[in-house]
Order: structure tokens, then sequence, then C-alpha cells
């Protein structure tokens, strides 16, 4: 462990000895300190942080339930009255519905992998990537329909 800076001992305040060790002992009052490096107290912030964002996200996504089911159901009508005679506006507001839904679903671990900084990047895109790519099919599946009645 390489210490950056000059620690002090939690008891008298004196500066402690430069060693390479967890636990050093004051020279001046024989007091026990433990060290802790640097990136030792970066983990220690990220697990707090990555505690309350899975809390946070929990709550979120209780939150996102309610939405989502009733979007969901908005969705299920729409599909429904646009099956016999699908048209554009009925794309349209399907393909809406669909993205919504998608988003509120996905919404809990956009906030985690918010919360996880630059690690959550690629977590962000791949959730991008799959939110895109499943409107995508749907839509094309939907656009077919559309051209087999109209």
């Amino acid at each position: 462990m390489t210490r950056t800076r000059t620690e002090h001992c939690r008891l008298c305040g004196a500066p402690l000895p430069e060693v390479a060790a967890v636990v050093v002992t004051c020279v001046y009052c024989g007091a026990e300190n433990r060290l802790v490096a640097k990136e030792v107290e970066a983990a220690q912030a990220a697990h707090v942080r990555m505690t309350a964002a899975a809390e946070e996200a929990r709550a979120l996504a209780a939150e996102v339930d309610e939405r989502a089911k009733a979007v969901q159901a908005q969705y299920e009508a729409a599909l429904i009255a646009n099956a016999e005679e699908p048209t554009e506006a009925g794309f349209q507001q399907v393909s809406r519905l669909f993205e919504t839904l998608f988003r509120l679903r996905q919404a809990p671990s956009r906030h985690v992998a918010q919360a996880m900084g630059d690690a959550g990047v690629p977590l962000l895109a791949q959730l991008e990537e799959a939110m895109t790519r499943a409107v995508a099919e749907a839509d094309a599946a939907y656009r077919a329909r559309l051209a087999r009645h109209g």
C-alpha cells in the first residue's frame, strides 16, 4: 500500500511514520492507527454509492411499475384496435407506446448504470442498443403488417 499523504495519529494527532502497513503504531502515544489506502477509500465510497443506487432503483422500480402497467394496457389496446386495419397513425401510436414501456422497464437498470459513473457507460450503451434493436424489430413487424393490409 502506497501512502500519498501524511497520516496523523487518531489519538494525539502526531504524524505517523512512513511504513507500508495497514496498522501503524504512533511513536509518541503508542496508539494503533488503521491506515486506509486511497484505493480502499475509493472502493468504499463506490460501494456506498452503489448501495444507495440499488435502494433508489428498487424504489424507482416500484414507482415505475404502476406507470408501466398503465402504458402496457394502452399498448395492448392500441395493438387490438389496429389489428384488423393497421394504419400509419396506429403504427405511430403503437411504436411510441412500445418505446415508452421499454424505457420504463429499463429505468431501474439505467439508474444503477448511471450511478456507476464511467464504469456504467458500457452498460448504458448496451441498454440503449437493446432498446433501439427491440423498437426497430417491433416497428419492422408492424410495418410488414401495415404493408400486407394496405
